[in-house]
């Protein structure tokens, strides 16, 4: 909305149209009327150095800016939980397979004609065991 009236103070201006001028200027909104003012003061018609638009100026913040800043940080924080999470789950995924592989290891050790055969499946389930049980204490606990 502050655009559009700003382009027809813009086409009224241009034009000499000083009952128009004023009649946007009286529109404009509370958060666009300060940046137009200060705008108006840089002169940009015979200032180089003048913003370009009101738009370009500090003063000029649109309604819902500020609490969209905020819920995106909150959005932020919520996908950094996110992912902290979602690498927790991982964890708990391997430790779930390698408990499986302890499982299995342990039942296919059986199998075997020899027994050094046997033994070391069942040294490699220990093993797996040990890994396990030793990432699952290192992992923080959820409760």
């Amino acid at each position: 909305m502050d655009l559009q009236i700003f382009s027809l103070w813009l086409e009224a201006y241009a034009t000499d149209d000083a009952e128009l001028e004023e009649f946007t200027r009286q529109r404009f909104t509370d958060h666009f009327a300060p940046a137009f003012e200060e705008w108006v003061a840089e002169r940009p018609l015979q200032n180089p150095d003048a913003a370009r638009s009101p738009f370009a100026l500090d003063a000029y913040v649109p309604p819902g800016e500020v609490e969209a800043a905020q819920a995106d940080a909150r959005a932020d924080a919520y996908f950094a939980q996110a992912l902290e999470n979602n690498q927790r789950g991982d964890n708990y995924t391997l430790v779930t397979v390698l408990f499986a592989l302890v499982l299995f290891f342990g039942a296919f050790a059986g199998r075997f004609r020899t027994e050094r055969a046997s033994w070391a499946m069942v040294g490699a389930a220990c093993v797996l065991l040990v890994v396990g049980v030793g990432f699952l204490l290192a992992f923080p606990k959820i409760v």
